[in-house]
């Protein structure tokens, strides 16, 4: 069910760059670990922090579908900022990495 967010119209997972693609699932998937609680951060706030780590730009709509694709679920997939049960751990989280 990628795609077919409330903000879609900024452009979604297939519209990025084959690139920019690989970077994201990358990043997510060394950058967030799965955790047992839901998350204070939402989508829109852990796409800036991908954007902060790698200077790529993607909109909170790409950036949802990515973590569908991953296999992260949302709490409630009809709000426009999606939170996710994440680890509080997670290496993204991190105050010291810049």
């Amino acid at each position: 069910m990628i795609g077919r967010w409330e903000d879609s119209n900024q452009g979604t997972f297939l519209t990025l760059g084959k690139e920019r693609q690989q970077a994201l699932m990358e990043w997510i998937s060394a950058d967030l670990t799965h955790g047992r609680d839901w998350c204070s951060k939402t989508s829109y706030g852990l796409k800036h922090l991908f954007e902060r780590d790698t200077g790529h730009y993607v909109t909170n709509a790409q950036f949802k579908d990515a973590m569908i694709i991953s296999g992260y679920q949302p709490k409630n997939i009809k709000a426009l900022n999606h939170c996710y049960r994440l680890h509080p751990l997670s290496p993204a989280f991190n105050p010291e990495r810049h």
